[in-house]
């Protein structure tokens, strides 16, 4: 691998370490900041909804408070009692108009003793089908009307208002002279948009109103449809908190305190643009830390793949230098020791090896005279033997013993002979050939050796293309060699297998024979010249160095 990309790999995995931390740390961050701004601000917009509540809770009493004082005021009014005393309902509505302007109540209406509306006024505008209606509204049907001919006193309450809206309404009876009712008076205030409007303009928080289970007035824009809008519906778009507005124990209407998500929406966007913002200035601190970490890291790890290249190639003497103080630098100092230990143990074998090679030499030529006087002396006593006995012999043992002692001269020379073909190896020329070729030509020339008479070969052959460059000369010697020893090996008898073929690109020659194997402790022996456990004047012990040669 080559260093650019050892920089880059541990570049890549510095960044991906550091990219994996910071996005788990902004993901931890993002998901906390959600919960709590969820949290937090969910219960600032419930501190928010419950302040509005309370201020509209407070405006209701005290706008029935106000009715209850009003209608107690205009319960002795001298032009109303007139009107009701002649029937004249043009006196009495001049009258409750007139009122109405000094009053901040909504509506004004004056009921006869049975509790129907005789006339009314309004000062929010209604249309003539409404205000024929409302001039005949039975007043009879209101609890505070109930309570008050009960009690001949003011009572007020949240109740219903025609058509379909609910106020702040008080009713107190009007007496005549005899202190008996002759009629009632009813004052009030809507629970409508214009209410809640000032509730907000107080609290800063949106409020609706509910009645018999729709919104009818809120201070945000309702949309335009065909059902009743309910307080579920509003909450796909407000989060929300009812609070009831009560009258003798019966839930008349109630009041909806309303905090818009977007609210929560848009700064929980803001704060996750932020963290999305930091993210990526977090990851380019990441890459430019990175870069520079490993740039810090991959110099001297390439000085030490440069370092162990060398070491590979056998300069011993390269050094690191050690920069810094950190473990890579103990690292290049670990690195130059070794260098050095290598280095002198080096020095120590080679020293040793130069003894050991002398000693060799001297074994090899100690090993070498032995055998040569091995060889040579069993026919030189044998050739003694026969000149001892020519001068005492008969004519007719003379040629016998002469043609002895020329058997025993010519195994001297043959075993010189092969002595020098053993330590001066012919140069032969280097050709190309078929491996089947050789063995073809060396079985030929053992077809006519006495050893291979009974001897059954079993031929192996490898595919045409197992051609070999070398000397065809040497590899059938090699083969002549190896196979005559296993013919002895088995006294004459069994059965030799010749393979050739190819083992991982390299052609491969295999002879095997069915004889008894050499004993594991001959086996460090069998490549010493003149070792041989065929017995006196059967072999030379040079046929297997020969070959391995």
């Amino acid at each position: 691998m080559s260093s650019h990309k050892k920089r880059t790999t541990i570049f890549a995995k510095i960044l991906a370490a550091d990219t994996i931390v910071i996005t788990a740390a902004l993901a931890v961050l993002a998901v906390s900041f959600y919960f709590f701004t969820s949290k937090y601000l969910g219960e600032s917009a419930a501190d928010s909804m419950t302040l509005a509540g309370r201020l509209a809770l407070t405006a209701i009493r005290s706008g029935l408070d106000g009715a209850g004082l009003t209608s107690r005021q205009m319960a002795d009014n001298y032009g109303i009692k007139v009107g009701l005393k002649t029937k004249s309902m043009d006196i009495i509505s001049d009258r409750l108009k007139k009122e109405l302007q000094y009053t901040s109540a909504d509506f004004i209406s004056v009921a006869g003793q049975n509790g129907v509306t005789l006339c009314s006024s309004s000062r929010v505008p209604r249309s003539p089908e409404v205000e024929t209606v409302a001039d005949s509204e039975p007043l009879f049907l209101s609890p505070s009307f109930q309570k008050s001919i009960a009690t001949h006193s003011p009572a007020a309450g949240i109740e219903p208002v025609y058509p379909n809206g609910i106020g702040m309404t008080a009713v107190a009876p009007i007496f005549n002279e005899v202190k008996k009712p002759v009629g009632f008076i009813r004052i009030g205030y809507l629970i409508d948009g214009r209410f809640i409007e000032r509730i907000k303009g107080l609290s800063g928080a949106d409020l609706a109103v509910e009645y018999r289970g729709a919104i009818i007035a809120a201070s945000v824009p309702l949309p335009n449809a065909g059902e009743a809008i309910t307080v579920a519906s509003l909450g796909k778009n407000f989060l929300t908190k009812r609070i009831p507005l009560m009258n003798g124990g019966k839930d008349m209407a109630a009041l909806v305190a309303l905090y818009p998500k977007s609210k929560i929406e848009r700064v929980q966007k803001r704060g996750l643009s932020a963290i999305a913002v930091i993210s990526l200035f977090a990851l380019f601190v990441s890459v430019v830390a990175s870069a520079r970490i490993s740039r810090k890291l991959t110099t001297p790890i390439r000085e030490l793949a440069t370092g162990a290249e060398r070491i590979k190639e056998g300069d011993l003497s390269y050094r690191i230098k050690a920069t810094s103080k950190d473990e890579l630098g103990a690292l290049a100092s670990g690195f130059n020791l070794m260098a050095q230990a290598l280095q002198q143990r080096e020095t120590e074998l080679r020293e040793n090896q130069d003894q050991l090679v002398e000693s060799g030499k001297l074994a090899a030529i100690g090993e070498l005279a032995a055998g040569v006087a091995h060889e040579i002396g069993n026919p030189l006593a044998a050739i003694f033997g026969y000149i001892q006995l020519l001068r005492d012999a008969p004519p007719e043992k003379r040629d016998h013993f002469l043609e002895e002692m020329t058997k025993e001269v010519g195994f001297i020379d043959a075993t010189i002979r092969e002595l020098l073909d053993f330590s001066r190896p012919a140069k032969s020329e280097s050709e190309l050939f078929a491996i089947d070729e050789a063995v073809d030509e060396a079985l030929r020339m053992l077809s006519f050796h006495k050893m291979m008479k009974h001897i059954e070969v079993d031929r192996v052959r490898g595919a045409e293309t197992d051609k070999i460059s070398g000397s065809k000369k040497e590899i059938v010697q090699a083969v002549l060699n190896i196979t005559i020893n296993a013919a002895q090996a088995m006294n004459g008898h069994g059965k030799i297998t010749i393979a050739a073929g190819r083992d991982d690109g390299a052609c491969l020659l295999r002879i095997k024979d069915s004889g008894p194997g050499i004993p594991q402790t001959d086996m460090s022996r069998i490549f010493d010249p003149f070792f041989t456990t065929k017995g006196l004047g059967i072999g030379t012990g040079l046929g297997l160095p020969s070959a391995y040669g």
